[in-house]
């Protein structure tokens, strides 16, 4: 059972023979209840100080909860990030390697084309030389039977002249 200052204050006692003094225990009760009365509102301040402790407590771990959870958040999305960094780079290594690969194909294939060509142009030339000799040397053999042809011609026109000399 609570007991309040009021009760206190309130309360009667039965009077007997060599009992107490009325007096003081009126006074005995009323600093008691006053006492109880000052203890009843420091306690009432004391359950508000507690209940606003509780409130702040719980924000204080609710904020706490949220600290993780953006904590753990940010954690697995800087993983995430590096995760998919790292794949881009890959990718971009990758890509620049095939692109290397194909400059280097290209570039061995115009190699290629460019000795072939001057293969063939070699070959031409080669070609066109023996041509060249070739010809030189028909117009040499050209050369030498119209000299000679010349001289059969010469060697006749002087037998002929000279038979008609003689004929004369």
């Amino acid at each position: 059972m609570k007991i309040s200052s009021i009760d206190i204050q309130r309360q009667k006692f039965q009077v007997r023979l060599k009992g107490y003094d009325q007096e003081e225990v009126r006074n005995f009760l009323l600093t008691v209840s006053e006492q109880i009365e000052e203890l009843s509102r420091e306690n009432d301040l004391l359950k508000q100080d507690v209940e606003r402790f509780r409130e702040s407590l719980n924000e204080y771990e609710d904020r706490d909860r949220i600290l993780k959870n953006t904590l753990v958040t940010a954690q697995k999305t800087s993983e995430t990030m590096i995760h998919n960094t790292k794949k881009e780079a890959e990718l971009i290594v990758k890509e620049a390697e095939f692109k290397a690969m194909k400059i280097m194909e290209h570039a061995q294939n115009q190699v290629l084309k460019i000795q072939n060509d001057m293969l063939d142009l070699r070959l031409q030339r080669k070609a066109l030389q023996d041509k060249i000799v070739t010809s030189i040397q028909i117009m040499q053999k050209i050369l030498e039977y119209q000299k000679e042809e010349e001289k059969s011609a010469e060697k006749i026109m002087y037998y002929g002249k000279a038979q008609e000399g003689a004929q004369k």
